[in-house]
């Protein structure tokens, strides 16, 4: 998925802790895949529910993509290679991608726990 509207919609679908209401985040949402402070607030929820990050920029600038990676807290990762990475073009789009990974993640973890 690549930077844009779509993208911050669900971005603020899942991390938006400013208005409950779905319907005002479709006139309005945090630009969260092009501005870094936005992205910034993704990684500080991630932060609150137990996640650290961890990014990487590109090799060779504008051939090579960024990457970023989330881990629980104290539990794994400590090889230095995050549970849940995404790449992208830009650090948010990783941000955005890695968080909207993890959520993917514990959904389907919790849905097999429900399903045994």
């Amino acid at each position: 998925m690549n930077a844009g509207r779509a993208l911050d919609l669900a971005v603020t679908k899942v991390f938006s802790r400013t208005s409950p209401r779905w319907i005002w985040a479709v006139t309005w949402c945090p630009r969260y895949s092009t501005n870094l402070r936005a992205a910034f607030e993704v990684v500080a929820e991630m932060q609150r529910r137990g996640y650290w990050l961890r990014i990487l920029s590109p090799r060779i600038p504008g051939q090579d993509p960024w990457w970023a990676g989330f881990t629980p807290h104290g539990v794994t990762g400590w090889n230095g290679r995050p549970d849940h990475e995404e790449s992208g073009a830009t650090p948010m789009v990783a941000i955005c991608l890695a968080a909207l990974g993890v959520v993917r993640d514990e959904r389907a973890k919790a849905q097999e726990v429900k399903d045994a």
